[in-house]
């Protein structure tokens, strides 16, 4: 995980730019449901590191970026059986935006990128 990081973070700087902002944190999700889930117990604990910057001087451009490991545990839902898994998975997005639409109270600020997850 951490080659993966420094590559971002050395690819970033390398197009002449300093970020402008960078984020280190991580997300925590926790479920407990007794109904249709398929999981009756199932942790996500999730590590991140992601930032933002302006590619070009004066221009209202804007790179956002996230790099996300998930480590996924828990215990399978089905009768009879003390079943555990555990799941790994990168996930990398990239987005930009710059466009602004006002009118009145109305605004529109859309945002075009992708999500990649690599699961191991």
């Amino acid at each position: 995980m951490s080659k993966k990081i420094i590559l971002l973070l050395a690819s970033i700087l390398s197009v002449g730019t300093f970020a402008a902002t960078i984020e280190i944190g991580f997300e925590n999700e926790q479920y407990d449901d007794k109904g249709t889930n398929n999981y009756n117990r199932s942790d996500v604990f999730m590590p991140y590191i992601s930032g933002s910057f302006n590619p070009l001087d004066g221009s209202k451009l804007k790179i956002d970026f996230k790099y996300m490991y998930q480590d996924q545990y828990g215990k399978e839902r089905a009768e009879g059986t003390n079943a555990r898994f555990k799941t790994q998975r990168d996930r990398f997005e990239m987005f930009a935006s710059g466009y602004s639409y006002k009118n009145g109270d109305f605004a529109f600020n859309p945002k075009v990128g992708f999500r990649y997850e690599q699961w191991s």
